[in-house]
């Protein structure tokens, strides 16, 4: 990504939410080729670089993201559109499209004096200890996991970190979900209850569960 203050300096770009501790920003941009205003979220969050681009009632073109593109990322970061597996795609928005950038480089550097990396898993609670979750959050987690079609519990749920072997023997890594929406409207209570649980609420007006505002 470009540096932030770099990136709140472009012209045209009208911002309503900030957090500089992620970073996430949000907010328009009015594209003077297009004369359109393309409404944006661009956040670093769970190893992804994640930017949604998205307008009222017309689909972005791939000019309009390529402009989008240049304003968070550098000239010569790779980034990608994710198309998942049919029974995983979430459609929050029917004109909205996504552009992705894992962090690997996060990764490589951690090992960097070994020079390689091997995949290896952990336990999901394992990695969640400093939350010290209560059997309350568990269970909401569970629920969320079931909702999104997940036979495991969240103390089964492993993840798969890196030590020891070539990059390219890696899986090709793909964005949580979670990132982008929830697949129905069970998936969606079960999350607020999953985020409820943690004293946050989730706020419906901005919610899109299978392409409909949730209210």
């Amino acid at each position: 990504m470009r540096n932030l203050d770099e990136i709140l300096k472009t012209r045209n770009l009208k911002i309503k939410a900030i957090e500089r501790n992620m970073p996430m920003v949000g907010g328009s941009y009015y594209d003077t080729i297009s004369g359109k205003w393309l409404n944006f979220m661009f956040s670093v969050q769970m190893g992804w670089e994640h930017l949604s681009v998205s307008m009222p009632s017309k689909t972005p073109s791939w000019d309009q993201m390529c402009v989008m593109k240049d304003i968070f990322f550098e000239e010569e970061e790779e980034c990608f559109e994710y198309h998942p597996k049919k029974s995983e795609y979430v459609n929050m928005h029917p004109h909205c499209l996504h552009i992705w950038r894992p962090r690997v480089e996060d990764r490589i550097n951690a090992f960097s004096q070994l020079g390689f990396i091997k995949p290896y898993k952990v336990n999901v609670l394992e990695v969640l200890k400093d939350f010290n979750m209560s059997e309350e959050q568990k269970e909401a987690m569970d629920k969320f996991l079931s909702a999104e079609g997940s036979s495991e519990k969240v103390d089964e749920l492993t993840i798969t970190l890196a030590d020891k072997v070539p990059l390219e023997l890696l899986d090709i890594v793909k964005p949580p979900s979670i990132l982008v929406g929830t697949k129905n409207t069970e998936s969606f209570n079960a999350f607020k209850d999953v985020a409820k649980s943690f004293g946050k609420e989730v706020n419906p007006s901005s919610i899109y569960v299978d392409g409909v505002k949730n209210e």
